[in-house]
């Protein structure tokens, strides 16, 4: 707890951390806003997965579609204490780290707009 500690000040000073962590909340609430936008909350089941091969391959109730930005609300979090455990170790590694987490929610807010784009569009 203590490298947490001391972590915190340094994150709010450095721009080379806090700004892809403020990027990957931004994108998690964007997620968050295209889901109650667009999709239609209601009892029956909808599509959760879209691929380009296949088409729809995941069906499942309207809630089940929450799992996309909690899964990445998991990433930021674990990636931050990530962050604060390796910054004093490798600062490239660590901003890589911090970069890589600014991918994967650009990866799964790809794939929550192709899913809005070819059923609920």
């Amino acid at each position: 707890m203590n490298k947490l500690r001391l972590f915190w000040p340094q994150f709010i000073q450095e721009p080379k951390i806090y700004s892809p962590v403020l990027t990957s909340l931004f994108l998690n609430i964007l997620m968050w806003f295209l889901i109650i936008w667009r999709l239609p909350a209601s009892a029956i089941w909808i599509p959760l997965h879209y691929n380009s091969y296949f088409g729809i391959d995941w069906i499942g109730p309207w809630y089940k579609i929450t799992y996309y930005p909690i899964v990445s609300l998991v990433v930021i979090v674990l990636n931050l204490i990530l962050l604060a455990l390796i910054t004093k170790l490798d600062r490239r590694f660590a901003y890589l780290l911090n970069w890589a987490g600014v991918l994967v929610q650009l990866i799964v807010l790809t794939a929550l707009v192709f899913l809005i784009i070819n059923y609920f569009g």
